[in-house]
């Protein structure tokens, strides 16, 4: 995998089980429960947090930026 903004190959994939909750806060808003599968990070059945991330520019890779997420609206 290269990076999407720099090229580089120096990609660190991590991946985080959150036992069906998480929390999020954007702003005023505050969540808890599944990773929330609308904000262009990768997940995994609401379980885990999973993002690829470039050591070389600190880019996360991903679609961005994110279109109106839940926690927009």
């Amino acid at each position: 995998m290269k990076c999407q903004n720099c090229g580089s190959n120096r990609i660190l994939f991590i991946s985080g089980k959150t036992n069906d909750m998480c929390y999020s806060q954007y702003k005023e808003w505050e969540y808890d429960g599944y990773v929330p599968d609308d904000i262009s990070l990768e997940y995994n059945d609401g379980d885990y947090l999973e993002i690829n991330f470039c050591l070389e520019c600190c880019q996360i890779q991903g679609d961005w930026p994110a279109v109106e997420p839940y926690l927009e609206k």
